[in-house]
């Protein structure tokens, strides 16, 4: 097998999604699929048959002019081409300028070289060729297509486009529609938008799939960069949420309610009623400071009126008697003898 070759020698430092300048291809099959005429086809134009014992991996790039192949009279009436016009994928400003094959050499199951890992992990599509004269070549696609989800994942939706080669060679064709039915069931791809028949050769085809892959990797960059983007937002907002102090506790709308009162007013009673109880106590108190004294009062009150009384029944006495009473300073007044 031939030295491997990659797009960059240096590891990529940013996504794939965000390199609008160029569109990466790989494309992969067994020796003698036909891979090799495509792809000069798809950069020159012109045909060659190559001979398998020529046969070396290397990369092809032409330049690109996207809106000029797009509006070839062959697409005017092709719906997905005049929808991806329409979209807001098709941004001129940030078109490809220049396309690259990579014509990989045909690998088994067990190759687990680093190398065609990157290869894969710079590719932005890529086209399985077989050829339809041969029914093994079909058969082999499974080991590419195994070797794509396992280094890009399972759920990468990067475009894989399965090309039937050598269309032009009817009477020696052994692989019938049902087998390639299968074979697009297995690798879950539509059949419709992701199955092409095509002559190098005769150029047929050639054209439509070229367009159609490019379109293909436009969609796939922009929908990474939107969910590049997404996922951005969210770790940002995590970061905002993580800085800012947590805030207060809102008051229920049970507590904001003017029944609060309810639960207020029992507080206030209590406080008045322990206001009532120490006035009630202090009163008590001064009324028995005042009890002694009232007491004291009253009996000196009693004291002098009784004396009086005395006094004042002496002297009526004396003078019912005919005789003066003594004074009422005299200790001898209470024995007066009538």
């Amino acid at each position: 097998m031939s030295g491997l070759l990659i797009y960059d020698a240096q590891p990529q430092q940013i996504p794939r999604c965000y390199d609008s300048s160029v569109s990466r291809i790989m494309v992969m099959g067994d020796t003698g699929s036909g891979k090799t005429s495509f792809i000069l086809r798809c950069i020159n134009g012109t045909y060659r048959d190559i001979d398998s014992g020529l046969y070396m991996e290397d990369i092809y790039r032409r330049t690109l002019n996207l809106p000029l192949l797009l509006h070839d009279p062959i697409f005017a009436s092709d719906h997905d081409v005049q929808e991806f016009l329409d979209s807001n994928v098709y941004d001129k400003r940030a078109l490809p300028k220049e396309a690259d094959f990579l014509d990989a050499a045909p690998f088994e199951i067990a190759d687990f070289s680093e190398l065609r890992n990157q290869q894969i992990l710079q590719s932005d599509a890529f086209i399985l060729c077989f050829d339809t004269t041969s029914e093994e070549s079909l058969l082999n696609l499974r080991t590419y297509q195994r070797r794509i989800e396992r280094v890009r994942g399972i759920d990468d939706t990067v475009p894989v486009l399965i090309v039937a080669t050598k269309a032009d060679m009817v009477s020696e064709r052994k692989v019938g529609s049902d087998e390639v039915l299968e074979t697009m069931a297995r690798f879950e791809l539509p059949y419709e938008t992701h199955f092409f028949e095509v002559s190098s050769k005769h150029n047929t085809n050639v054209k439509n799939l070229f367009a159609k892959t490019l379109i293909m990797v436009e969609r796939y960059k922009y929908q990474q960069r939107y969910m590049n983007q997404q996922r951005l937002d969210e770790e940002q907002r995590a970061q905002l949420q993580q800085s800012s102090p947590s805030p207060s506790p809102s008051p229920s709308p049970e507590s904001s309610s003017p029944n609060s009162d309810e639960e207020i007013g029992p507080v206030s009673s209590k406080v008045q009623l322990i206001h009532m109880k120490s006035g009630d106590i202090q009163m008590q108190q001064s009324q028995q400071q005042q009890q002694p004294q009232q007491q004291r009062t009253q009996r000196t009150t009693h004291n002098k009126s009784s004396s009086r009384s005395i006094i004042i029944s002496e002297k009526t006495d004396a003078i019912e008697c005919g005789t003066p009473a003594k004074s009422a300073g005299s200790s001898d007044s209470c024995c007066v003898i009538c």
